[in-house]
């Protein structure tokens, strides 16, 4: 038998959900869920931004460089191989200094050096790391901040409001002198 829902919905929480991802559930006391939805959909803007370097103006934040190569090939009659897109042709010098942008630099006793050469040996002192863009891990960060939001924006609408430990044993203590006045009338009537 399905259970019966004798709480109203939560439309406050839903909205502050709505306004920023997180809030609603920390409305609902649910800390722990409000942090995890709030990381979500912020690393899921970081990937975005990451992803739009360099970021001048809002523009810049949906431009998806490839796409539309991709797209046309996608609708002719001829495909284009995936090794063909733009991100992944050899890039002429004027071109590689525009799509890759420099982490830092291989030097010598430093701890991310180390790290690095763990992953990759044949790294030298005096590499650079770099950073490159790709518009389809663009379209994964919207998808993921979208998904982490409207399940916040749902959480919120259903929620319950947790238990307030302080206000319940309050509750708790009245209850009790309640019911020790009440066996006290009783003994008394006997």
């Amino acid at each position: 038998m399905a259970e019966v829902r004798t709480e109203k919905r939560s439309y406050f929480a839903m909205l502050l959900s709505l306004i920023i991802p997180g809030f609603g559930q920390i409305y609902l006391r649910k800390p722990l869920k409000a942090l995890f939805l709030f990381v979500g959909v912020a690393s899921g803007v970081g990937i975005i931004y990451m992803n739009s370097l360099p970021v001048n103006t809002w523009q810049d934040l949906i431009r998806l460089e490839g796409l539309e190569k991709w797209w046309k090939s996608q609708q002719s009659e001829e495909s284009v191989d995936s090794e063909s897109l733009p991100e992944r042709e050899e890039l002429n010098a004027e071109k590689e200094d525009k799509r890759h942008y420099h982490i830092f630099t291989l030097e010598e006793g430093s701890k991310l050096t180390w790290l690095y050469k763990l992953r990759w040996p044949d790294a030298k002192v005096g590499d650079e790391v770099k950073f490159r863009v790709y518009w389809q891990f663009k379209v994964t960060g919207l998808i993921q901040g979208l998904v982490f939001w409207f399940y916040a924006i749902y959480d919120g609408w259903q929620g319950q409001r947790g238990l307030n430990k302080r206000a319940f044993k309050k509750k708790l203590k009245i209850a009790e002198k309640r019911h020790k006045v009440e066996r006290k009338n009783q003994e008394q009537e006997i």
